[in-house]
This record gives structure tokens, C-alpha cells and sequence, in this order.
């Protein structure tokens, strides 16, 4: 559940939309765009502490041995763990993201991912030539270490796609 208070729709609407959705194949459920408000639309005089004061006070009446804290430390362990790779990847289902060039129908890069961890790369459908460490995280850090591996075309390719996604600069 989302409760805005008084939020920027138009920053919002932008925020939440993926730029690289064409990209992504996955079996996931897609999200359902749903009608959204302000509560200041309904009454304003509401503000941000009023309601987090309020929910925390009927999640605490209802949860005697879960108590919900307000604090900034507890809100900044919080925020940390929504921000983390494990929380944004890992909690992932099963994806592949999958680059063509401009009018190609073929992939120059198809890359499986299951909870964060990197599966498989297939340039131009021909699987590199060498093993992915294992473990290996969908991030930018790993896919350099990839492209440094990756010789001629391949690296090329590789680089280009990153740059595309902009996972690297």
C-alpha cells in the first residue's frame, strides 16, 4: 500500500517509469497502473507526520510485540535496507534482459538473471567463450569485469550494451 500525502504526480509518474521495460523479459506479474490521489485533496491541512504519527499508533495498538519506531535511526536502517542490492536485485524473480541494435531482430546481448545473480550472457546467441564466477551480482562492477575478459567484437558489443543500459559510463 502507497499513501501520498502531497506528492509531485508529474515527478512520480516519471520516477516510475522504467526506461528499459522493452528490455526486460521476465515471467513476473505485471504491475496494474491504478488511479492515485493526494490526501491533501481530501483534506488540506493533513500533513507527512500526522499520518506517519497515526499509523504508527494503529500498527502499534495491533501489534503488542512488534513495535513500530519512529526515530531517525530506525528510519535510516530502514531506508538502508530498501536501497541495498540485495533488497532492489536479489529479491528479483527470474529476468533476461535482452539488447537489440536499431532494426536488428536477433539480440546482440541477452542476459539471464535469477536473483540478482548474473546466469548466463549470450552475445550475438553464441554463449561467451569462458565460465562466469559464480555468484556473480547484476551489477556494474561485474560487467566490467566481463567486457575486460571479452576480446574484439564481443567486448565491443558488450561495452556498447552497457552504455546503452547505462550501467557504465
Amino acid at each position: 500500500c502507497t499513501l501520498l500525502v502531497n506528492a509531485d504526480r508529474k515527478n512520480l509518474s516519471k520516477a516510475l517509469k522504467n526506461p528499459y521495460a522493452e528490455s526486460i523479459h521476465t515471467n513476473a506479474t505485471k504491475s496494474v497502473r491504478s488511479p492515485v490521489d493526494n490526501l491533501v485533496t481530501a483534506s488540506s491541512s493533513v500533513t507527512v507526520q500526522q499520518v506517519q504519527e497515526a499509523l504508527a499508533l494503529q500498527f502499534n495498538a495491533q501489534n503488542q510485540n512488534n513495535q513500530l519506531s519512529l526515530d531517525e535511526k530506525s528510519i535510516q536502517k530502514h531506508a538502508s535496507e530498501f536501497q541495498s542490492w540485495d533488497w532492489l536485485f536479489a529479491k528479483t524473480p527470474k529476468f533476461s534482459l535482452v539488447l537489440n541494435t536499431e532494426g536488428e531482430k536477433s539480440p546482440i546481448l541477452k542476459i539471464d538473471i535469477v536473483k540478482g545473480i548474473i546466469q548466463s550472457i549470450l552475445i550475438e546467441e553464441k554463449p561467451i567463450d569462458f565460465e562466469i564466477k559464480k555468484g556473480m551480482k547484476f551489477e556494474a562492477r561485474s560487467f566490467l569485469d566481463i567486457a575486460q575478459r571479452l576480446r574484439g567484437d564481443e567486448k565491443e558489443a558488450m561495452l556498447a550494451s552497457l552504455q546503452k543500459l547505462q550501467l557504465i559510463v
